[in-house]
């Protein structure tokens, strides 16, 4: 008998969850009708290449369907099963819990900032997509998902069950229907997720956040945000991406779109002081000197040129320039202005993984500062 935890055992879970999967693709054009449709289910594909009827297509993926337990895609939430609502709202499609790859992504693998579906079979970006080809690299896109979670839940016991959780919508009510969110509770608990009391998920992510995120601020804002089905998924991508802060990733754009709230809670847990003296995280990461020290080797900042109160000016520009507040800084050559946008773009970058844009009227200063921020923030 082959253990779950083994390779072998670990291999057949995921055989067994594919195989009871229909993989969906819909190429829709501009005008909104289906074109194309591509589908698999187990060893069979389905490929209609040319759709005289969405309706009778739909059909022909019902029965292709037959048996299936989930319906898998990647953005299939937000287009493929709009479609099929669109065309035929009473399908039994509909009634499959939904697996979207586009939701798995960032928890699989939040060290990697896009998780478009690559369409390496495409030599040219104008070509024609393949929808039956798509599903294959949904298909291997799922499985390097459920690979990966498996790995984190072997690395971090419990980190499972604390997705799994955040992926639980029964208690949804009139108005979030559209989470669909579940088919990954479902695959969480394939993975050996278990339902958790959402008491448990404050201390939670301050345990697998550890040192990464200011407790008080997590003990403060978490609740609210784990009360609501619409807003529990923000928590889930708001801890993954805490767990490879500093790697270079960003949260993924969609998922500031669809959910915001993971957006302003790494805000809220990493950026934002909490004003408690004895809070080791924001004693450490909120200390402009410390930022000072740690990115450019200074001990402390220029006491000329002054503010009207006789501080520095230099440190009051960077105090603002983290807080994110507007300012207009004038300073003499010498100044030290560079430093007023270069070291609040890396602490904003370190703390939420902010971009700062800035715009230079010189290409050789421009050249100068992009050298020596490389050589004084390159990893050793």
């Amino acid at each position: 008998m082959t253990a779950a935890g083994s390779p072998r055992g670990a291999d057949q879970s995921w055989r067994r969850f594919v195989d009871n999967c229909l993989i969906l693709d819909l190429e829709v054009g501009s005008d909104g009708s289906i074109r194309e449709v591509g589908a698999l289910r187990g060893a069979n594909e389905l490929k209609i290449p040319h759709v005289a009827s969405p309706e009778s297509a739909i059909r022909q993926i019902e029965s292709f369907a037959e048996g299936a337990e989930f319906v898998v895609g990647h953005n299939i939430v937000a287009h493929d099963r709009v479609f099929v609502e669109k065309y035929v709202p009473g399908s039994r499609l509909l009634d499959l819990p939904v697996v979207d790859t586009l939701y798995l992504a960032p928890l699989a693998k939040p060290q990697i900032p896009y998780h478009r579906l690559v369409k390496d079979y495409k030599l040219v970006g104008a070509e024609q997509s393949d929808p039956v080809a798509d599903c294959r690299l949904t298909r291997q896109l799922l499985e390097d998902c459920w690979k990966a979670l498996k790995r984190w839940g072997d690395e971090k016991p419990w980190l499972l069950s604390f997705y799994r959780t955040c992926f639980d919508d029964s208690d949804g009510v009139d108005g979030t229907s559209d989470l669909k969110l579940d088919g990954t509770g479902r695959l969480l608990e394939g993975l050996g997720g278990k339902e958790l009391s959402r008491d448990r998920l404050v201390g939670g992510f301050c345990h697998f956040a550890a040192s990464k995120v200011c407790p008080e601020a997590i003990r403060r804002h978490l609740p609210a945000l784990l009360n609501r089905p619409e807003t529990r998924p923000a928590v889930a991508y708001a801890l993954a991406w805490t767990m490879v802060a500093g790697t270079g990733s960003v949260l993924p754009r969609w998922v500031h779109h669809r959910f915001p709230a993971a957006s302003r809670l790494v805000v809220k847990a990493r950026a934002t002081p909490c004003g408690n003296p004895r809070c080791g995280y924001c004693f450490e990461h909120h200390s402009l000197d410390g930022k000072l020290q740690k990115y450019f080797g200074f001990r402390g900042f220029r006491d000329d040129p002054k503010t009207t109160d006789g501080a520095s000016l230099q440190r009051r520009i960077v105090k603002r320039g983290v807080e994110g507040s507007p300012l207009l800084a004038i300073m003499p050559t010498g100044g030290g202005k560079s430093l007023g946008y270069q070291l609040p773009a890396l602490i904003r970058n370190e703390q939420s993984g902010a971009l700062t844009v800035v715009l230079s009227p010189l290409q050789a200063l421009m050249k100068d500062q992009v050298d020596n921020l490389n050589r004084k923030t390159r990893s050793p």
